[in-house]
């Protein structure tokens, strides 16, 4: 797997964990920061509800995950958020990405 390091100016970027851990999430601030991103470059991160699994280890757990997430943050309709980027944070092939892809064509 590659990262590309986003170099523009004022980028935004979210790192989405598709799970209600949040050790988790922080556990992707050290890595985050050893990216070497421009300092003019936000990444926020975003832990999923606590209705999501708090570790996503089947099926099942991809689908509560997905409607979770989906849900309360995303929503079909919805304006895309606010972002030039998002990266789900999942060792999963996780239909958000997808999702995203696929009802924000012309984002950002």
């Amino acid at each position: 797997m590659s990262i590309q390091v986003i170099r523009n100016e004022h980028a935004r970027i979210l790192v989405l964990n598709p799970n209600s851990s949040q050790s988790m999430t922080d556990g992707l601030n050290p890595v985050i920061k050893s990216v070497g991103l421009s300092p003019t470059t936000q990444v926020d991160t975003y832990t999923a509800p606590a209705a999501s699994p708090a570790s996503i280890n089947n099926g099942e757990d991809i689908d509560a995950s997905f409607k979770t997430v989906w849900d309360t943050f995303l929503k079909d309709g919805s304006e895309p958020p606010a972002y030039d980027g998002i990266l789900v944070a999942c060792f999963s092939v996780h239909p958000l990405v997808s999702s995203i892809e696929r009802h924000f064509p012309k984002w950002p």
